[in-house]
């Protein structure tokens, strides 16, 4: 008989070791994509809770690597912190143990042995001093805060200090999920910050990958899921950015001149008129030594004679171009004190409108230090009205000439700078040439302006020209100058016969003579030169310009002035 039931499919077996291969298999599989699964897997491991003494600096929602340091309720920070986030220009000075901050009207001077602060010369108390620690300067923020127009708060729970700038907005959130954290970093594998209840605000202050950097009301700080909040309202800037204007501004350009008193004043009586001029600089005031004594050469009855004209009067003060008497003053917190003491005294006492700094000849080392005494003389300016002017060279590689001087930290605090574009060939120069062909003027304007806005630069043009003698005696060659005003050149050139010509690479009238053996160069500065220098004043739209000196001119060059000027563009 045949069994028609089915008959059961034996299952093969397997052998041990296809069974232990293929554990094997499994375990590497699950070795190698462990660490892929991890990555989905949030930690729930929290981060080292705060050192209390050792709270973190947020700036602007980044943490930097300076430690704040907290006295009696005072945020104080370390000056190199300061310096890099707050004000680049804070100035410590050593010999005094000074910290020195200037804003465009602020000039505050604090001491670490003392709890008085000066602000533009009047008192403060302060809570703390300035702190010395492990040789670090320490700078109570608390009154510089204002200045800076941010604001710092200390959260001792988080060990925290936030520091926001009160004239950027702030943007905000709320934590719109349950179990949202902050962690340290922007990873769920990173430990936790601090546990988020459901409708907690934030301040927002980065995004990245998903990620936001974000702060708490209890000072606590790190990164939140995008997912977990929902942006609020931001909170607009408490405190508009701040725009100064000069104490006193033209209807147009301003035109100056620069009056050159060496012993005695000038008789007024017989200043001709001077169309279109409405400003004048006199050569007052000179540092006489290296203690910051200031010769005085003003004149009362000079300043009633230029206000009855309707001119503005800044007082030109120089350094007698000697840097050897110029460095101490400058390095000295009490000297540069005492010279712009003595500045602001006169400046009221004769009723003068300005001050015009030409200090020359600067030791580059005192770069910074030349810098420093502009920037305490410019808010006592500011606060007693007086336009602040400075007269600089155009850019070369001269260091104690043109190097010494930081333009755009100068340009930054001072209302006006005249670029003095002249002397391109000085009366010691080994050739002849022009003192200022108008490609190399035009040079040193656009190398002043990478630095200066145009409405603060005024350029400087010259009333004189260089007569140029060239001869061989005893078979060696000289070259040697004088210089002289405009009418007497033309009278040479007349005397004389000069041939005279058009050179178009300067954009002057060039002339020419012989005369005893000797030949005779001068490149004129007359009304076709001067008419093409204001030109460049509305190409580059300049403030005005300054000429060097009165009495170098002749009268047809007022107009001249005035009318370019006047011209618009």
């Amino acid at each position: 008989m045949i069994d028609t039931r089915r008959q059961r499919k034996r299952r093969p077996r397997l052998s041990p070791g296809v069974v232990i291969l293929a554990l094997i298999l499994l375990a590497v599989v699950g070795y190698l994509a462990y660490p892929v699964l991890l990555e989905h897997v949030p930690t729930n491991q929290m981060a080292e809770p705060p050192d209390p003494n050792n709270p973190v600096l947020i700036v602007d929602g980044v943490e930097v690597s300076g430690r704040p340091y907290i006295s009696q309720g005072t945020i104080l920070l370390p000056i190199d912190v300061v310096r890099e986030y707050f004000d680049p220009y804070i100035f410590w000075d050593e010999d005094t143990r000074s910290v020195v901050i200037t804003t465009r009207d602020r000039l505050v001077k604090m001491s670490t042995e003392s709890l008085t602060a000066f602000v533009n010369r009047e008192p403060l108390l302060l809570n703390v001093p300035v702190m010395l620690l492990d040789d670090e300067v320490y700078v109570p923020m608390d009154v510089l805060e204002p200045l800076y127009s941010v604001r710092g708060r200390y959260y001792s729970e988080a060990a925290t200090v936030f520091y926001d700038n009160l004239t950027k907005q702030i943007e905000t959130a709320i934590v719109a999920r349950k179990n949202a954290v902050l962690r340290t970093g922007a990873s769920i594998r990173e430990p936790i910050v601090k546990r988020l209840a459901e409708n907690e605000p934030l301040r927002v202050v980065a995004f990245g990958d998903g990620w936001y950097i974000a702060g708490t009301q209890s000072g606590h700080y790190g990164f939140v899921n995008e997912r977990d909040i929902e942006h609020t309202e931001p909170i607009l800037p408490e405190v508009p950015d701040k725009v100064f204007s000069p104490p006193w501004q033209p209807d147009g350009k301003i035109n100056l001149t620069w009056e050159h008193v060496l012993n005695r004043n000038p008789d007024t009586s017989q200043i001709p008129d001077m169309p279109g001029l409405n400003v004048i600089s006199p050569t007052w005031f000179s540092l006489l030594d290296e203690h910051g004594t200031i010769e005085n050469k003003a004149d009362a009855a000079y300043v009633r004679w230029a206000h009855q004209k309707g001119l503005q009067v800044w007082a030109l003060v120089d350094n007698g171009f000697d840097p050897k008497r110029t460095s101490p003053v400058l390095r000295s917190l009490e000297l540069r004190e005492a010279v712009i003491q003595q500045l602001l005294a006169y400046a009221a006492l004769y009723d003068l409108n300005g001050i015009n700094i030409d200090f020359e000849n600067v030791y580059y080392e005192d770069k910074d230090y030349l810098t420093q005494f502009v920037r305490e003389l410019a808010p006592l300016c500011r606060e007693q009205g007086l336009v602040l002017s400075m007269d600089v060279t155009v850019k070369s590689t001269s260091r104690n000439w043109s190097m010494v001087y930081d333009r755009r930290a100068l340009g930054e605090v001072l209302d006006y700078m005249m670029v003095m574009a002249y002397d391109e060939h000085p009366s010691a120069s080994r050739t002849a040439g022009s003192v200022g062909s108008l490609p190399w003027v035009e040079k040193g304007i656009t190398g002043v302006l990478e630095e200066v806005p145009a409405k603060k630069v005024l350029l400087g043009v010259p009333f004189y020209t260089r007569l140029w003698c060239e001869e061989t005696k005893d078979g060696v060659f000289t070259v040697t100058s004088r210089a002289l005003g405009m009418q007497q050149i033309e009278q040479i050139l007349s005397d004389k016969s000069a041939v005279i010509q058009w050179d178009a690479a300067t954009g002057q009238n060039f002339g020419v003579f012989r005369d005893g053996g000797a030949q005779y160069k001068v490149w004129i500065e007359d009304e076709r030169s001067m008419a093409s220098r204001v030109a460049l004043v509305h190409k580059y739209s300049l403030a005005g310009i300054a000429s060097w000196r009165r009495g170098f001119e002749k009268p047809e060059i007022w107009h001249v002035i005035k009318e370019g000027l006047e011209r618009t563009p």
